[in-house]
């Protein structure tokens, strides 16, 4: 949902960076940026016309198994169509971050790849430090809206409701987040403010210096 061109304008009109994962719902340019990573001549190729490529390597061994996450960044954008490649505003750099995990236990492994567009140049360590602190970002929000809204557990399917609804949990996380009057819990501010419309009222009305 976040992998959209509006935003990324936004983002550059505002003199800021991003980096945006990108997924499915852009099938030509992620079918073009997986041929990039994927092909070894594709590589190559790229590498001749004088393109920058920088990568980095890390392993972590803990709770049984090996992991092990490679990040390749290059600025190779003469891949992609022109047209798409300017509609992404302040667009330099396209990412793979290939994951291998090893259960040491069942010898079982596995590899994921994910793909990026960033205004940032192709420096690949830079790069790696930025996506992981999102993802501790990421990983800790929607453990909190699971556990306190229970949202993997949601049968809203119809229309956009999904999408709706997935906004709203967001919003009012955030509302939580923010208010400083009441000392609790995110899930104890959420039920005080379901029975105290006092609260509710505080909370709403909340403003943040």
């Amino acid at each position: 949902m976040g992998c959209q061109k509006k935003i990324a304008q936004h983002i550059h009109f505002a003199h800021a960076h991003y980096i945006l994962a990108l997924k499915g719902n852009h099938p030509q340019l992620h079918q073009r940026v997986e041929e990039l990573f994927s092909s070894a001549g594709a590589l190559q190729y790229t590498k001749k016309q004088g393109h920058t490529f920088t990568n980095i390597a890390q392993e972590n061994e803990g709770n049984g198994r090996l992991e092990k996450r490679v990040v390749l960044a290059t600025d190779a954008l003469s891949w992609i169509d022109k047209n798409e490649c300017e509609s992404w505003f302040g667009l330099k750099s396209l990412i793979c971050v290939e994951s291998y995990r090893k259960e040491l236990s069942t010898e079982h492994s596995s590899v994921e790849r994910h793909y990026y567009l960033s205004s940032h140049e192709p420096d690949a360590e830079k790069l790696q430090k930025f996506i992981r602190q999102h993802w501790a970002i990421e990983n800790s929000y929607h453990w909190i809206l699971d556990v306190v809204w229970d949202e993997d557990s949601s049968r809203i399917r119809k229309g956009n409701t999904t999408e709706n609804v997935a906004l709203l949990r967001k919003i009012a996380l955030n509302i939580l987040k923010a208010d400083r009057s009441i000392k609790d819990t995110i899930r104890g501010k959420r039920l005080q403010a379901t029975f105290n419309e006092s609260v509710l009222e505080k909370i709403l009305t909340l403003k943040v210096n």
